[in-house]
């Protein structure tokens, strides 16, 4: 009979944990390339705040932008492979893929002054924060 000591439940514990936090970090470090996601930027520039994404082999028009609230919106559909019909493919990673990206900013923005562009891949969205008024409140 093997002999158990203190030491035992202190690595079997010790495991337990390092699996837990190794779950806990892919479920919250996950890279957007793993989910066929594109990676973005998000700036606070003081007055409004930028988000840049990397949107490699999309058209402009078939880019969704939406935003609620402080919640920024992005789809869009990569069409590129899939036009090509040929059958003689030797080595093919390049497929039809749609994909939405949601981004919780972190202020509140004025979506009726928001500003984009797209050139070379690269999608730049400007979107000023709404101005903060404090209002007095009256204690009754």
């Amino acid at each position: 009979m093997a002999d158990i000591t203190p030491w035992d439940e202190f690595e079997r514990a010790m495991n337990e944990l390092k699996e837990a936090m190794t779950e806990m970090r892919k479920s919250f470090l996950r890279r957007p390339k793993e989910l066929g996601e594109p990676y973005i930027d998000i700036i606070d520039r003081g007055k409004e705040i930028e988000v840049i994404a990397d949107l490699p082999g999309v058209s402009k028009e078939d880019i969704d932008i939406t935003i609620d609230g402080n919640l920024l919106k992005i789809s869009a559909e990569n069409k590129s492979g899939a036009e090509e019909k040929e059958e003689n493919y030797i080595y093919r990673e390049r497929t039809y893929k749609k994909f939405m990206r949601k981004i919780t900013l972190p202020a509140d923005v004025d979506p009726e002054k928001a500003k984009s562009s797209f050139k070379d891949g690269i999608l730049r969205i400007v979107l000023p924060k709404k101005e903060s008024r404090g209002k007095k409140i009256r204690i009754e």
